[in-house]
Formats: structure tokens, C-alpha cells, sequence
């Protein structure tokens, strides 16, 4: 074991509050420097970290954009002799009531009626012809307006 010391000076000088400058000397006998040990293989610990007070901010989520409504079905029938158009519309899974709906009623393929509508719960426009209609082939077509 090595036993040498070696003096070491150390002076500190400060101003007062009066103003006055002051120096202090001191000489201390300190043990020798001994190097530093080599390193090793083993891993050190990762330094400690501290977490922040305010959470850092998230960013901000895109609503995603409601569906769209559009037309599921159309059904047209005859119940005693007046023409029976029933549209069914959804937005998603959904069937919204409020939605504008153009309804066009053909007759062996020629245009009789076009009928805007709206739908009530359930997402259902329905129109029936105000007269008794002739025998025929009716089809019906249905557009969200």
C-alpha cells in the first residue's frame, strides 16, 4: 500500500459585504493520485432519469368522417291498383332519418313520375301514386339528393 502524501494548495479569495477583499491560503497534505481502474466488461447501470411534471402532449386525433348515406334497397309492388315505392337508405350501419331522397317511377321503361321524398326512422322513403294505375310492369329507381 502506498503511504505518500503529497501537499496540495488550495486558496479561496472573496469580496465581503462591506466591500473588502479577503484571500484565504490553506496547504493540506492529500494522498498520491492513483490511476483509474481499467474498465470492465460488465455493463453499468443507465444513469437515473427523472420524468417530467407536464405529460408530453399528444397529438391530436382525426375525427373520423361520418359515412355517407346511400341507397340499400328499392321495392316497388301494387296494392289495389296504386303503385308502392319503398327506398331503403343507410350511412354506415346506420339508417338515418332527414335524408333527401328522388324517387323515379317507370312504366314499360318510360318515365311516370320523379318524386322527392324524405326519409322517416328506419331510414324508409316510401311514395304511392295518388290514382289507381293501368296493369303494367312498374320499376323504380332511387337517388340520395
Amino acid at each position: 500500500m502506498n503511504t505518500s502524501r503529497t501537499p496540495v494548495i488550495c486558496a479561496v479569495s472573496a469580496t465581503l459585504d462591506d466591500g473588502n477583499a479577503t484571500t484565504q491560503i490553506e496547504t493540506v497534505n492529500a494522498p498520491a493520485a492513483t490511476p483509474a481502474p481499467a474498465p470492465t466488461a460488465t455493463t453499468a447501470a443507465p444513469p437515473a432519469t427523472t420524468t417530467p411534471a407536464v405529460p408530453p402532449a399528444t397529438p391530436p386525433v382525426a375525427a373520423t368522417p361520418k359515412p355517407k348515406p346511400h341507397v340499400v334497397s328499392v321495392h316497388t309492388r301494387v296494392v289495389a291498383h296504386h303503385v308502392v315505392v319503398t327506398a331503403t337508405i343507410a350511412a354506415g350501419s346506420a339508417r338515418p332519418a332527414g335524408v333527401h331522397v328522388a324517387i323515379r317511377v317507370r312504366r314499360n321503361g318510360k318515365s311516370i313520375v320523379l318524386v322527392k321524398r324524405t326519409t322517416v326512422r328506419g331510414g324508409v322513403a316510401t311514395w304511392r301514386s295518388p290514382k289507381a294505375v293501368a296493369s303494367g310492369r312498374y320499376s323504380a329507381t332511387a337517388a340520395v339528393r
